[in-house]
């Protein structure tokens, strides 16, 4: 963000996301004063690899949906595909940051121990074995942002 971005977009903001175990941080500027109408429907490739999702669409899709022509009630079905993905990824999301903090606080607990004694190789290869799916989570979730 330089001055001249802020002459144009005075209410913008800035937010550095957390490093884990990249070499860099992502960086996220929001600016609250701008409408950008109605968000597109998006479903993103990385999704596929996740728990539920063929479910959540299967169950989604079969949803009776009793309205005008083919064109309005498959319309209504993507609502409803919307609508269900989007519980579904706040649910899976919630999910996965319990999951990454229980993954950190193993490999920090692993570490400290590795500090004071040595560790046996299964705990090495426990702690290689953590670190990833640590860098899998992270990918997945930059591959969202993107």
């Amino acid at each position: 963000m330089s001055d001249l971005w802020l002459e144009k977009w005075s209410s913008s903001r800035k937010y550095v996301l957390s490093r884990e175990v990249f070499d860099h941080c992502a960086i996220v500027i929001k600016n609250k004063i701008i409408d950008w109408g109605a968000k597109p429907f998006r479903m993103f490739d990385v999704w596929a690899e996740m728990d539920g999702y063929r479910k959540v669409i299967r169950e989604a899709w079969e949803q009776r949906v009793n309205c005008g022509n083919d064109l309005e009630r498959v319309k209504m079905k993507l609502k409803g595909l919307k609508s269900a993905l989007k519980k579904w990824r706040k649910l899976g999301h919630n999910n996965e940051i319990e999951r990454k903090k229980k993954i950190v606080a193993e490999i920090e607990q692993l570490d400290q121990r590795d500090d004071e004694e040595l560790l046996q190789e299964e705990m090495r290869m426990r702690g290689i074995g953590l670190l990833g799916k640590l860098k899998a989570l992270s990918e997945r979730e930059i591959a969202i942002m993107k």
